[in-house]
């Protein structure tokens, strides 16, 4: 998935912009190393569409959290019982 049209010659990145795109979630997660994470916020400070893409799925990974912080998180119980009865199945020799 390519969104970037800026030519070859327009700028160069450390990183290319699919990396960005593979990295993305990483980055939001905090997961990133220094190198990479150095890299990367390069990247989306030269590179406007990549920008973008890691305003939009920040936001949108904000909205899912607030989302699930408002409904209850329980399992409920027949889900549990099949849980539960899968992995005692699975650890018997």
């Amino acid at each position: 998935m390519s969104h970037c049209n800026h030519g070859q010659d327009d700028h160069s990145h450390l990183i290319p912009c699919s990396e960005v795109l593979s990295k993305v979630y990483a980055f939001i997660d905090g997961q990133l190393d220094v190198r990479e994470l150095e890299g990367f916020q390069e990247h989306i400070r030269l590179c406007l569409p990549c920008q973008e893409l890691v305003k939009f799925e920040e936001k949108l990974v904000e909205m899912i959290k607030k989302k699930g912080c408002h409904q209850k998180n329980e399992i409920p119980s027949t889900l549990m019982d099949k849980i539960k009865q899968a992995i005692d199945v699975s650890s018997k020799p």
